[in-house]
């Protein structure tokens, strides 16, 4: 439900919106053009049937992001699209933590940002622009770490990855290591899963290492880039086309 985009076209169509304007002009006088914005470097824009994610890198890691729907994507489209952009930046870009800002006088942001697990980090001195002045802004993060225990879908994904490895042991006359069922487990195995797929697979190494560190699971590694095999101890994975296969 969600795509990057390089042409600003629906995007603009979004933020002019007569509903979006007033609460994301900012300085602007007269109608939004997100070319200029897109074409920069680290700049991200993400849209969906409803809505759009306006993504800024701030530096490695770091991003801002604003998120503007449409009135018919109000509600659980609204929240289904964000969850979407939150999986796409923290599996298809270096992205670390995400920092958004909820100005004073629109304090249904700051609702929408607490509704999903958003922490609010700092407050500013007035930078927002509006009609009556400038006002202050809080300031709402959320780390990787902290979306990876919130997110939906992502234990799912952990569950189809150890059903796809167990389909492939039996059929190479194996028995998969047993284990207690662990839902934090899928969930790191999950994002891993998806962080190698989408090409990231350091960040996904490491990022799945890091946690099972900490809870008495074994590390896994990369063996080998051409093609990508990874060691998950009890055998070898072969990844190919964003399939992979266990090496006998």
């Amino acid at each position: 439900m969600i795509q990057q985009v390089k042409t600003s076209e629906r995007i603009n169509e979004i933020l002019n919106h007569p509903e979006v304007y007033p609460w994301v002009k900012g300085k602007i006088v007269g109608p939004f053009d997100m070319t200029n914005f897109l074409s920069k470097e680290g700049n991200i824009g993400l849209l969906g049937e409803f809505g759009c994610f306006i993504v800024i890198r701030h530096q490695i890691g770091i991003y801002e992001f604003h998120t503007s729907v449409l009135p018919e994507g109000q509600g659980a489209w609204a929240t289904e699209f964000f969850w979407a952009g939150m999986n796409w930046m923290f599996t298809q870009t270096d992205a670390c933590e995400l920092l958004t800002k909820c100005p004073r006088n629109n304090p249904s942001s700051k609702m929408a940002a607490r509704r999903v697990g958003f922490r609010e980090m700092f407050p500013t001195r007035p930078i927002w622009p509006t009609d009556d002045g400038m006002v202050e802004v809080d300031v709402y993060s959320m780390s990787i770490q902290e979306w990876v225990t919130k997110a939906p879908s992502l234990a799912e994904k952990g569950e189809w990855f150890h059903n796809e490895l167990d389909a492939q042991y039996k059929a190479l006359g194996k028995n998969l290591p047993l284990h207690e069922e662990d839902k934090m487990h899928d969930r790191y195995v999950g994002v891993a899963v998806m962080m190698i797929e989408n090409g990231f697979y350091n960040k996904g190494i490491s990022f799945y290492n890091r946690w099972a560190s900490m809870s008495n699971y074994q590390a896994i590694s990369i063996l080998g880039q051409d093609p990508l095999i990874i060691d998950i101890r009890e055998s070898k994975l072969r990844i190919t086309d964003n399939r992979f296969f266990v090496e006998d």
